[in-house]
């Protein structure tokens, strides 16, 4: 798996949550609110097996979010398929951006 900058902030109000987004492709957060401000961007929030209920259950989407993913554990406190396969996921944007880049140019 490729190495990626780890971005790890105490943010305050959401209006910050909205200018790192502004600044990123992808959004990560682990099922907290911090998700919902990257709005117009692809978020990927990583659940634990017992979600909050907003994150309903057995969907790998959010009714109220068009752009995000849910990862979710598939047995408790194992993290590893959730980070594997997120990382999968992300080798993929990168590959295709890469393509798509290359074919502008």
């Amino acid at each position: 798996m490729l190495g990626w900058p780890r971005l790890t902030l105490s943010l305050g109000p959401s209006n910050s949550t909205d200018l790192i987004a502004a600044c990123t492709n992808v959004f990560q957060s682990a099922g907290r609110s911090t998700g919902h401000g990257a709005r117009d961007k692809a978020v990927w929030v990583l659940l634990p097996l017992a979600p909050d209920w907003r994150w309903m259950l057995d969907r790998p989407d959010s009714p109220w979010y068009p752009t995000m993913r849910l990862y979710r554990q598939t047995s408790l406190g194992d993290w590893s398929a959730v980070i594997q396969n997120v990382g999968q996921q992300l080798e993929q944007c990168v590959a295709q951006h890469a393509s798509a880049k290359s074919s502008n140019q």
